[in-house]
């Protein structure tokens, strides 16, 4: 047998993490000879190698393998923790999960099933750190801001933002000094709610110097990242055409996929974690956040139901917030209440009239169950004061009706009372943004209300009032949902392409509607009781209110488009946005290469096209 060899006091980042022998000390040019193979940077490891006491072997991973020391799994100091988490408050009803692969118990970074949080090297980053201090130095991306803004901005964040984007804890905006990866993801959110004209500039600036320090691990801590692409979420400033890696729906996927690694889709991940809470808030941030754009581009969500079995949040995740928590519960559920209609729409088939039961039902139960604190009539049916929260909340209520309505629509265009209740829906919501657009508000919405317009602006776009007094409250309603689109136009990117669908899709109705096919006038049974439960509001609450009693409903006919004409499996792949010309095939579509502009006649250089004069 061959003595001990002597160990190397010099070795590369690569190596050591491979396990591999390096040359790297005997080297001349500096660079190792496995490094120099695969062409890759070649960095020294700093710190001193530690001897490692002998330790027990831990089971093996499955029959055909040795058994493995322990410390050579997991971290010196997290072995003795992480066994004593295994042993306690583990659910007996559910075995422990285990990934399908050794990578995955073996890896250091793994947050599986009963683990602890795993501890990270900050030595081990893949940019280089001479590269990356080069960059960051020559864009000043790591300078951050005088700590009198960013308590400012800090401060905006928590105001106008934590509601729907609660991912920050309170040390996070007072730790002195926080990340500066984090400020300046908080400083960028804060500039998207500022009314400083020049403020979306300067989001988008600190958006790219965030992106930089992210995509060079300037931030070694996984939570800390995951709250890092939260917040970059928020950020929509540039079109989603032509496709890139930028925007919301990329930064979700990014996100989610994190904290799968993480473990985060699996309850008991948040045993005996002291941060817990904010794990849970993370996961159904980037969750709500998938739910509604998979809602709004119709794409196949990341994440299924079956895929993770997180509890919903309760109010004692949020401490001390406890509006806001309320606030975000109840949005929570009604993106789950929207990701089952998503359900539905991609199934491409007949909808059963059980599923479409199942989701008035849950209508039902969120609006008659919304606590106090976010209702916008008391008791006695009065208004309560203004708060643009409580008023984004009911205007995202108001949403999941006209989703929900639209798959019955798309199988029975001439059922009358799903094309009134999502036209009561839209105009409701148009009330709301009228309030919030008046206050000046308009600036604290979250791109996600881009969506939310342009859905709102569908049923009310195929009304055919006959009377003067509902075309004019048709025009307003019109009017200020392209105003509210307008409003955060510098601040999410497919405003003008929204204004343009909007303007597309009443020029097809202009030109298509039938008054002669007018839908059905013949109230479904209890369809009247069914839509007083939707919308449990006083009269005085919408112009259209009195679409509910079946007096008035003979006296408006309704444009009826030819969804009927279609084949089963046209009708069966159209979706509401189908509905606006958009076309999904064309990845790198512009907005001024739009197929139907020159077409009505359009001129692509005026975002604000009134096509008919009858908006």
């Amino acid at each position: 047998m061959s003595g001990v060899r002597d160990r190397a006091t010099k070795v590369c980042i690569n190596c050591h993490v491979r396990k591999v022998k390096c040359d790297l000390q005997t080297s001349p040019d500096g660079v190792c000879r496995n490094c120099h193979r695969l062409r890759q940077p070649c960095i020294e490891r700093q710190g001193a190698r530690k001897k490692r006491p002998i330790t027990i072997h831990r089971e093996s991973l499955n029959a055909d393998t040795e058994s493995q020391e322990a410390s050579s799994i997991f971290p010196q100091d997290t072995v003795a923790s992480h066994s004593a988490v295994v042993q306690s408050d583990r659910p007996s009803s559910r075995p422990a999960a285990r990934g399908s692969g050794v990578v995955s118990h073996c890896s250091s970074m793994y947050y599986g099933e009963y683990s602890e949080a795993a501890t990270f090297d900050e030595n081990l980053t893949v940019t280089s750190s001479h590269a990356r201090d080069t960059l960051l130095e020559r864009l000043r991306a790591d300078a951050p801001p005088r700590l009198v803004v960013f308590r400012a901005w800090a401060e905006a964040y928590m105001l106008h933002a934590f509601h729907h984007c609660p991912v920050l804890e309170q040390q996070d905006l007072t730790d002195s000094p926080p990340s500066v990866v984090l400020q300046k993801a908080i400083s960028m959110v804060a500039n998207l709610i500022r009314h400083d004209p020049h403020a979306p500039e300067i989001a988008t600036k600190l958006y790219e110097r965030t992106k930089i320090l992210t995509c060079t691990n300037s931030e070694p801590d996984p939570v800390q990242n995951l709250k890092i692409l939260c917040l970059l979420t928020l950020w929509n400033c540039r079109p989603s055409t032509p496709v890139s890696v930028d925007g919301p729906w990329y930064w979700i996927g990014v996100g989610l996929r994190l904290a799968v690694q993480m473990g985060l889709y699996q309850e008991s991940t948040y045993l005996n974690r002291p941060d817990a809470s904010c794990l849970r808030r993370i996961f159904w941030y980037l969750r709500n956040s998938e739910s509604l754009h998979v809602s709004c581009w119709g794409y196949p969500p990341h994440l299924r139901p079956q895929d993770f079995d997180i509890k919903l949040p309760t109010l004692d995740d949020f401490g001390a917030q406890i509006f806001q928590g309320l606030w975000f519960i109840e949005s929570t559920k009604l993106c789950t209440i929207t990701s089952r209609v998503s359900e539905l729409q991609a199934a491409r088939r007949l909808i059963r009239l059980e599923e479409h039961t199942e989701v008035k039902t849950a209508l039902y139960d969120w609006i008659s169950g919304l606590p106090v604190e976010l209702q916008l009539y008391d008791s006695n049916g009065s208004r309560n004061v203004y708060c643009r929260p409580v008023s984004e909340l009911t205007i995202q209520y108001f949403v999941a009706i006209v989703l929900s309505e639209f798959l019955k629509y798309r199988e029975n265009p001439k059922s009358c009372q799903g094309v009134i209740t999502a036209l009561l829906a839209g105009s409701c919501g148009a009330t709301l943004y009228d309030e919030i657009f008046c206050r000046d508000e308009s600036v604290f919405l979250p791109q996600v209300h881009g969506f939310f317009c342009l859905a709102l602006a569908l049923p009310l776009l195929d009304y055919n009032p006959q009377s003067a007094k509902r075309v004019t409250e048709r025009k307003r309603h019109l009017t200020v949902l392209r105003s509210v689109l307008t409003a955060i136009s510098d601040r999410y990117g497919d405003a003008k392409m929204s204004l343009r669908m909007i303007d597309y899709r009443q020029g097809i109705v202009a030109r298509t509607a039938r008054p002669s096919e007018a839908c059905d006038s013949v109230p479904e049974p209890d369809a009247s009781l069914e839509a007083h439960r939707l919308f449990p509001f006083p009269r005085t609450f919408c112009d259209n209110m009195d679409l509910l009693e079946p007096s008035t409903r003979a006296e408006d006919l309704f444009s009826m488009n030819s969804f009927a004409l279609m084949s089963d499996d046209a009708l069966f792949n159209y979706t509401w946005l189908d509905a606006f010309g958009l076309d999904h095939s064309n990845a790198n579509l512009d907005i001024n290469d739009f197929p139907w502009l020159d077409e009505l006649g359009l001129d692509p250089s005026n975002a604000d096209i009134d096509i008919s004069g009858d908006i």
